[in-house]
């Protein structure tokens, strides 16, 4: 998710530059990059794919959520990245589908 942006999506990233939330700290690169990629799934998917993918989002990240995504993507990284951070990517991941899902109705 992270990486979504350096696997050649430089130019469309700085063509929807615009779109993306900057906070008072500035742009997340590694935010953007998630959504990015959440709109990637949303122009390929198929409805009902993206019904399963954004229920499953839902289930793992909204609140009483389970998390147990959260804890798989923790045990199958190299990378040390904490609870906040991965939820955090998932929710722009999502953020990102729903991009799509809106400008198709």
């Amino acid at each position: 998710m992270k990486n979504h942006i350096d696997a050649g999506n430089f130019q469309r990233f700085y063509e929807e530059i615009d779109s993306f939330v900057v906070d008072d700290e500035g742009l997340d690169y590694e935010c953007a990059s998630a959504r990015l990629l959440g709109r990637d799934i949303g122009e390929i998917g198929t409805g009902r794919a993206i019904r399963a993918i954004l229920d499953v989002l839902d289930r793992e990240t909204g609140p009483g959520g389970q998390y147990t995504l959260i804890s798989d993507i923790q045990v199958g990284t190299t990378h040390s990245d904490d609870f906040d951070t991965i939820l955090r990517l998932l929710e722009h991941l999502k953020a990102g589908i729903c991009d799509v899902e809106r400008s198709k109705n």
